[in-house]
């Protein structure tokens, strides 16, 4: 199995895996790891979606296509990662508010 191939499986089934077991106790965590959650779900939702626009491309512009790569196998492990991170910094950003 290629890289390429194991970084797509751990962005499939990782990140939802991860937001499962955030959401069980979702009332219990922090205002950050709340952001991070509901950055997790969105930066997925953004992932899949650029991940199903890049596998949809016309097979003639797949030849030597970087971007296209990247994008297919690392866009739902990327957008995870990256909504996480914006939903931590901007639930610390907001200091101890509740959210409810």
């Amino acid at each position: 199995m290629s890289v390429a191939r194991l970084v797509f499986l751990v962005g499939m089934f990782g990140p939802p895996l991860l937001l499962l077991a955030m959401g069980r106790s979702y009332r219990q965590r922090s205002v950050p790891a709340r952001g991070a959650f509901w950055g997790g779900v969105f930066g997925y939702g953004v992932g899949v979606v650029l991940t199903l626009l890049a596998m949809l491309e016309p097979a003639v512009a797949w030849s030597d296509s970087l971007m296209r790569e990247l994008t297919v196998h690392g866009g739902l492990l990327a957008g995870s990662v990256v909504g996480m991170g914006s939903g931590w910094a901007l639930g610390a950003r907001r200091g101890g508010a509740a959210l409810d």
